[in-house]
C-alpha cells in the first residue's frame, strides 16, 4: 500500500485546497498532514480513502489502492423470507437486539453461502460498530457504522483485511491483541469501556468481543461490537469536572456504610486520599461523640427521608476536628445516598472565638468599672486636697495660660477662680520680674528639672507682693506651679 505524495500535492493544488484547509477537513493537525506529504509517515488505508473522499476523487488517483466497489447485483429475492426474519424489529436497534444477533451468529453454520448473505444484511442493519473476523483475524464482514467510523464507503469490502490495513498502527495492535486473546482463551469480553479504534482516541465506546463456535464447539472466528457512548462520556466528564471543581465535599454512601464516591474536595477537607476514604466505613472518620447521632440520621435516610442541615464533626488525618453541615438524599432504587457537605469549621471557630472574646470583654468591662469607681473616689479625694491645700496651685498650658487654679491661689491674687481661667500667668507678674519667670520657664522646658525661685506678683488692686514659686513639668507638657506668699517672711527679715 503506497500513497503517491506528489500526486496528492498536485490534486490539492489543482483543487486550490491549502494544506491547512485539508488538515482541518480531515480532523488532524497540519503537522501530521505534512508528514504524509513528505513521505515521513504512511497513513492507513482508511485515512487514504478518507483523503480521496475529502478531495472528491477516486482513491487510485493518489495511491495504489483499488477504487471502491459498486453495489452488488446479487439477487436476494430468494432469500427474502430469511432476511426479513433476521432484520425484523430493525427500528428498535438496542443493545438487547444486538446481543441476540450475536448469539444467532454463534449458532449459524458456516458451510452455506446463503448464510453469509444473511449475515451481511444483518450486520449492515446494525447501528453499532460491528465486525466479524475469521480464526486468522482477517475481516469477513463489518457494519456500515464500522465503515463510517473509518470514513470508508458503505460498499467498501473488508473481506480479507486485517486491523493493520484499516487502523492506525498503534490502535491496530491493541485491537488485534484483544481479539487474539479471545480466540486463544475462548472467553468472551463484555461491556468494557474504551476508545473506539480508528478515531485516534476521539470517541468512546462500550466494547464486547465474542468467539464464534462451530457445531463441534471449535472456535471459527470472533465477533466484535462497539456501542458509541461518546456523548454520554462527554456529559459524564462534564458532570465529573463540575463535581470535582466544587469547593464542597460531595460523596455517595452505600447502604453498607462505605463511601462509593468522594470528590476531590474531601482530600482537602480531611487530608485522606480517595483510596483511604473508600476503604473504611464512613463512621470511622466521624468524631466518637457524634457517631450515635450520625447513625440515627442515616437510619432516617435509609427509610427514604431527606436530611437537611444535619451537623456533625469529623476527625482530620492530622487529628484536628472539622465541622460539617449536611444535605443528603437517598436514591432507593440504587440503594445509595447522595450527600453534599459544607465545611463550617471556620464559622464554628469564629463563633467560639467570639464567645470567648465576649466573656473576656465582660470581665474587662467589670474591671474597668471597678477602676473607674476607684478613680472617681481618688479624683474626689485629690480635688479636696488640691482645693483646700494651704499652698496655691496653678496648672499652665504649653502657651502659659492658666488652665485651673485652687482656692488658695485665687485668694493669694485677690480674684475669684473663674477670673484666673484662660488668663496668661504673666498678667499676674510684676513687669520688672517677668524676665525671671521666662528664664525659669525656658530652663524647665529644656531640662525638665523642677525650678524654684522668688518673684514679685500683682494683687487684684495693683499692689505687689513676694511669692515663692515651684514649677514642675508634667508628662502632657503642662506646667504645675505651687505659689507660697512670702511677703510676711521678707518683712520680718
Amino acid at each position: 500500500m503506497e500513497l503517491h505524495v506528489e500526486k496528492l500535492k498536485s490534486v490539492r493544488k489543482r483543487k486550490k485546497i491549502t494544506a491547512e484547509e485539508l488538515a482541518k477537513k480531515m480532523g488532524m493537525s497540519r503537522i501530521t498532514l505534512g508528514a504524509w506529504e513528505n513521505a515521513k509517515r504512511v497513513p492507513s488505508e482508511a485515512k487514504i480513502r478518507m483523503l480521496a473522499k475529502v478531495l472528491n476523487i477516486s482513491v487510485n488517483e493518489i495511491s495504489d489502492l483499488p477504487p471502491d466497489k459498486t453495489i452488488s447485483e446479487i439477487n436476494l429475492a430468494p432469500l427474502g423470507s430469511s432476511i426479513t426474519s433476521v432484520i425484523r424489529g430493525d427500528q428498535e436497534r438496542n443493545l438487547t437486539r444486538q446481543k441476540n444477533l450475536i448469539s444467532s451468529i454463534m449458532d449459524m453454520s458456516k458451510e452455506l453461502s446463503d448464510s453469509k448473505l444473511i449475515i451481511g444484511v444483518m450486520i449492515s442493519s446494525l447501528p453499532s460498530i460491528f465486525y466479524i473476523k475469521d480464526s486468522n483475524l482477517k475481516y469477513i464482514a463489518a457494519s456500515e457504522a464500522f465503515l463510517n467510523n473509518l470514513s470508508l464507503n458503505k460498499n467498501y469490502d473488508v473481506n480479507g483485511k486485517t486491523d493493520f490495513d484499516l487502523l492506525p498502527e498503534n490502535e491496530a495492535k491493541i485491537n488485534s491483541e484483544m481479539d487474539k486473546k479471545v480466540l486463544v482463551s475462548g472467553k468472551s469480553i463484555y461491556d468494557i469501556e474504551g476508545y473506539i479504534p480508528g478515531n485516534r482516541k476521539s470517541r468512546w465506546g462500550i466494547m464486547s468481543k465474542i468467539p464464534i463456535l462451530d457445531s463441534e464447539g471449535k472456535i471459527e472466528g470472533i465477533v466484535g461490537c462497539f456501542i458509541d457512548i461518546t456523548e454520554h462520556k462527554k456529559a459524564e466528564e462534564k458532570y465529573s469536572r463540575i463535581v470535582n471543581m466544587s469547593p464542597n465535599p460531595i460523596c455517595v454512601i452505600g447502604m453498607d456504610g462505605y463511601f462509593k464516591f468522594v470528590n476531590l474536595s474531601w482530600e482537602k477537607a480531611l487530608g485522606y486520599t480517595n483510596a483511604e476514604l473508600l476503604s473504611q466505613p464512613y463512621i470511622s472518620f466521624i468524631h466518637p461523640d457524634d457517631r450515635a447521632a450520625s447513625d440515627t440520621e442515616m437510619a432516617k435516610l435509609t427509610t427514604g427521608n431527606l436530611s437537611l442541615n444535619f451537623e456533625n464533626r469529623y476527625i482530620h488525618k492530622d487529628g484536628s476536628i472539622r465541622h460539617f453541615l449536611w444535605t443528603s438524599a437517598p436514591i432507593s432504587n440504587d440503594k445509595l445516598i447522595y450527600c453534599i457537605a459544607t465545611d463550617i469549621t471556620e464559622r464554628r471557630q469564629t463563633e467560639e472565638a467570639l464567645r470567648i472574646h465576649q466573656i473576656e470583654l465582660k470581665m474587662q468591662n467589670e474591671e474597668l468599672r471597678r477602676i473607674q469607681t476607684n478613680m472617681e473616689t481618688e479624683k474626689v479625694r485629690y480635688f479636696d486636697l488640691y482645693d483646700l491645700a494651704p499652698v496655691g496651685f496653678c496648672t499652665l498650658s504649653e502657651k502659659g495660660l492658666i488652665i485651673e487654679a485652687n482656692i488658695t491661689a485665687a485668694a493669694s491674687l485677690g480674684v475669684t477662680r473663674d477670673k484666673l481661667t484662660k488668663k496668661p500667668f504673666t498678667s499676674f507678674i510684676l513687669p520688672e520680674d517677668q524676665d525671671i519667670y521666662y528664664l525659669r520657664r525656658k530652663t524647665l522646658l529644656t531640662t525638665s528639672e523642677q525650678q524654684n525661685w522668688e518673684m514679685r506678683m500683682l494683687y487684684a488692686d495693683g499692689s505687689s507682693f513676694r511669692m515663692y514659686v515651684q514649677a514642675k513639668l508634667m508628662q502632657n507638657g503642662e506646667i504645675m506651679i505651687a505659689l507660697s506668699d512670702i511677703s510676711d517672711l521678707k518683712t520680718l527679715k
